[in-house]
């Protein structure tokens, strides 16, 4: 990994399993992604380029079931799925990280993202999400790389 990090300024850290269902099925392979991989990810940067800077892409579900409207950074955090855990605690590390090795970190809490490699396959996903696939399949249109089938 340390070839990917050397001589780059930023670091756009989007890697992670991004599925709440799928964290509640299979709750070690979500960790192993959105917990084990941050250290392996701020390790390379500590010890190859402690001067770059990490944006992490975080999960708005790890503030859980909305105490109040509209949700700020205030917010309690209690997540309600392991995904929303373990997105917290590589949170946490690059807290850490930017606190202990003064690596400049910062997170977006991201939510119902839309884009080309959206999951749209099921209705339990944003509702947005699987009624653009619904229409697209029944009209057998393609609209960029997703193909509905």
């Amino acid at each position: 990994m340390a070839y990917l990090v050397q001589g780059q300024d930023f670091l756009f850290n989007l890697a992670g399993q991004t599925s709440h269902l799928d964290s509640m099925k299979n709750p070690f392979v979500d960790l192993e992604i959105n917990c084990r991989s941050q250290l392996f990810i701020l390790e390379a940067c500590r010890k190859h380029n402690p001067t770059i800077r990490i944006i992490y892409a975080s999960t708005r579900q790890i503030y859980g079931r909305p105490d109040f409207l509209p949700v700020h950074e205030g917010h309690l955090l209690h997540p309600t799925d392991v995904n929303g855990i373990n997105k917290m605690a590589g949170e946490w590390y690059h807290i850490l990280y930017s606190n202990v090795y003064g690596i400049r970190t910062c997170a977006l809490r991201l939510t119902n993202t839309y884009g080309p490699r959206m999951r749209v396959k099921m209705p339990a996903r944003p509702s947005s999400a699987y009624g653009l696939r619904t229409s697209l399949k029944a009209s057998g249109l393609k609209c960029g790389a997703m193909v509905c089938r």
